[in-house]
Parts: C-alpha cells; structure tokens; sequence
C-alpha cells in the first residue's frame, strides 16, 4: 500500500473513517449484552423461586443478579448508539482544507477549514486518551479524541504538514 505524503501529493483528497472491525465490534458486544441481561434475568427468576424455600442469602442473590441483569440490559442500546454515531463520522483532507463531521445523520454539524485558516493544532493528554485539537482562525474548533476516533494522531501529523504548522503539545 502506498504511503500517502502530504508533501508529495498535496493535491489529493484523503477520507478517514472508523474502521469497519471496530463498528461491528460495537455492535457484537451490544447484542452479547443484550443476551447475557437475559440470562441474568433468567436467574433472578430461579433466585426467587419458589418461594417457599426463601432465605436472606437467596434474596440477596436475586437482588445481585438483578442489578447485573439491569447493568447489561442499559449497556446494550449505549453501545449500539455508539457505533452508529461513529459509523458516521468522518474527516475528509481534500486541496482546499479539511472537513469534520462529527454530527449525526439528522443533524451534520460539519465543520470546514481551508488551509490557510488553520491557525493551529493542539495535543492534549486527557485521562489517558490522546486529544487534538484543531484551531481556526475564526474561533471555530474541531476536536479529534481517540474515543472517537481511530487514527488521531495521524489525520493530525497530515492536518499540520498540510497547513505548515507544527503540533503543540499542552
């Protein structure tokens, strides 16, 4: 595979996505969730029953595998969600800037610098995760967080050579 440089080919369009492993990662774990709340569900009920036989200590394990049940159950749609929202978003270096569209699909948001209004390219460290920031001239602000997104670092090393900025570390 050849090595895109933005020195050598300034004039060509480049499209970061997520990658299509990672989403349908997202979306395994979601339903895997959704099925282990169920199981876990089905213990509660075994806990319970019969009542006859009830003990404090049969109780509080209904009442653990409850809360295990109901972790699962409101983990599976956050991460569906999720791999949605990041199916979505992408970065796209063409000639003459760099657009970000972090929105949804109801709501865009995109964002859209030219290469001359790049004013700079931050990197933060926040809680473990590496955080870029890229500043326009006008105020705006598109933010890359490897939470959200796979290749961080080097869609902001080809931001920076595009615009002949360094990257500053904060």
């Amino acid at each position: 595979m050849k090595q895109l440089s933005p020195e050598s080919e300034p004039n060509s369009t480049i499209l970061f996505r997520n990658g299509g492993v990672f989403l349908a990662f997202c979306r395994v774990v979601s339903v895997a969730t959704a099925i282990l709340a169920g199981l876990m569900a089905l213990f509660v009920i075994v806990a319970l029953f019969p009542l006859a036989g009830m003990t404090w200590a049969r109780a509080l394990q209904a009442l653990c595998w409850f809360f295990g049940a109901f972790s699962f159950a409101s983990l599976c749609p956050y991460l569906w969600t999720y791999g949605n929202r990041l199916s979505f978003y992408h970065v796209q270096l063409d000639p003459y800037g760099v657009e970000f569209l972090f929105g949804s699909k109801a709501n865009p948001q995109p964002v859209r610098m030219a290469w001359d209004q790049v004013r700079a390219v931050q990197h933060m460290r926040i809680a473990g995760a590496h955080q870029y920031a890229v500043l326009a001239k006008d105020g705006s602000s598109a933010i890359l967080s490897s939470s959200i997104f796979f290749h961080t670092k080097k869609i902001a090393q080809l931001i920076a050579a595009r615009a002949h900025l360094s990257i500053e570390n904060l």
